[in-house]
């Protein structure tokens, strides 16, 4: 199984609760072989409950909202008060925190990350070790990859990529080449702070990783 690829979703039909799983068991596309026992577990983790989502086997939290027809992936794992749609895929080594919203067709997979009060709709994906956070958004067909972090109020989307070592905050990002727009940005925060002989804040660092 490679973290990082899509899965192939062929022939897979989705589970709907434990008593839809044959007698033997039925095989994810991740290669996990599911059975009523496996999808019976539970636990306690930091006085939340979890149980297993029927249709792929993820840790889900008791606070958690998770369609029964999203997948989770037996290794990924949603919590706090995360919410995942209908049509929404989540699996690999993938989390989802916070009050995170993964809709649509959206896949999150890898080892990336979603949390924050952040969105990922659409036809939208977010993999590898791509981060999405605090109230940003991810839409139609644009992907996060690698070690790219997508933050603040920032808003990907149309067919951009943000990937290697890529961080977006703070404005919306349309076009493929949106590091040029960044850039202008973070121009004009630091004349902004010359001005106001403001501190330097966290953000310091995207001039020093990016528009240098």
């Amino acid at each position: 199984m490679q973290w990082g690829e899509p899965i192939n979703w062929t022939g897979w039909k989705p589970v709907l609760s434990i008593q839809d799983v044959p007698d033997a068991g039925t095989l994810t596309p991740e290669g996990v072989l599911l059975t009523r026992e496996l999808l019976s577990q539970s636990m306690v983790f930091n006085g939340v409950g979890y149980h297993r989502h029927p249709n792929g086997g993820g840790w889900v939290a008791s606070t958690a909202y998770v369609s029964q027809r999203a997948y989770v992936g037996f290794f990924a794992e949603i919590h706090d008060y995360a919410i995942i749609g209908d049509q929404a895929m989540v699996y690999h080594d993938s989390r989802v925190l916070g009050r995170a919203n993964i809709k649509g067709r959206a896949q999150v997979f890898g080892r990336a990350e979603v949390c924050g009060f952040a969105l990922v709709e659409d036809f939208a994906r977010v993999y590898d070790n791509g981060h999405v956070h605090d109230g940003a958004r991810v839409g139609e067909n644009a992907q996060v990859s690698d070690r790219a972090e997508i933050f603040g109020e920032a808003h990907l989307c149309g067919n951009s990529h943000a990937l290697g070592d890529d961080l977006f905050m703070g404005m919306p990002f349309e076009r493929r080449d949106i590091r040029p727009n960044m850039k202008l940005w973070l121009e004009k925060r630091e004349e902004e702070r010359r001005r106001s002989s403001l501190k330097p804040g966290p953000w310091k660092r995207f001039l020093l990783r990016i528009a240098g």
